[in-house]
């Protein structure tokens, strides 16, 4: 009934396309996850020289932002 039929190269090529894309947000991720695991590598230690809380909920919020 007029479906097209898709050559199969074509949907391998397709594939490979989204798989690509797939790999690149993973590592795009992966990089921002360790620039925001240093931030807080930073601020971490400030927990146990008793910080005020509110300026570290503060820095916590700017935080947010980093990508």
């Amino acid at each position: 009934m007029g479906e097209k039929i898709i050559p199969t190269e074509e949907i391998d090529s397709q594939i490979m396309q989204l798989w690509d894309e797939i790999f690149e947000l993973g590592d795009k991720l992966s990089e921002e996850l360790g620039v925001k695991y240093a931030e807080w590598r930073k601020v971490e230690p400030l927990l146990d020289k008793g910080i005020d809380t509110d300026a570290f909920l503060l820095h916590l919020e700017s935080m947010k932002g980093i990508s």
